[in-house]
């Protein structure tokens, strides 16, 4: 059971990693250091984890690499951890991080209604089956990944940090 754990853990980490690492190609020049209205704080481990439906989340933890903030949420397992990644960024830097996914073999899906343009991806190569919510109001992109959660509680969570982000 360990090894499951620590897969679920490994998948949600490779697929936040490989983004980060792609999505904000477009940046050149740029400044590279996130705006000061990106903060964790937008989401706590408390409301974070009744969303999602995750019991007994604690953190984050924040690491900005690249312009982006990554926040992490711990489980009780690992098995279920949240990872939070918010950038500002433009049309190009969106689009590189959806063919980030695809370049990955992972299929993703557009979805309507949230922010300017968003979509889903579900990697289901581990043993764990990891979600990803994406989503971009015109200059944040949010972006939750987690393999304890439906797409649709990701999608909420990530209405709600849109909303605060922009006040």
């Amino acid at each position: 059971m360990n090894s499951f754990h620590r897969t679920g853990w490994l998948a949600a980490g490779l697929l936040s990693l490989a983004v980060v690492s792609c999505s904000n190609d477009s940046d050149e020049g740029n400044d590279q250091n996130p705006s000061s209205n990106l903060s964790c704080d937008v989401a706590p481990a408390g409301e974070m984890g009744s969303t999602l439906g995750v019991a007994g989340l604690t953190g984050p933890s924040a690491e900005t690499t690249y312009g982006t903030l990554v926040c992490t949420y711990a489980a009780p397992t690992n098995e279920h951890a949240v990872i939070l990644r918010m950038l500002e960024t433009d049309a190009d830097g969106f689009d590189a991080g959806r063919e980030s996914f695809e370049d990955l073999g992972i299929v993703t899906e557009d979805i309507a209604g949230l922010g300017q343009r968003a979509y889903s991806a579900t990697d289901a190569t581990a043993a764990a089956v990891s979600h990803t919510v994406v989503a971009w109001d015109g200059t944040y992109e949010v972006q939750i990944s987690t393999t304890g959660s439906s797409v649709d509680a990701l999608r909420t969570m990530v209405a709600t940090i849109l909303l605060r982000l922009a006040e």
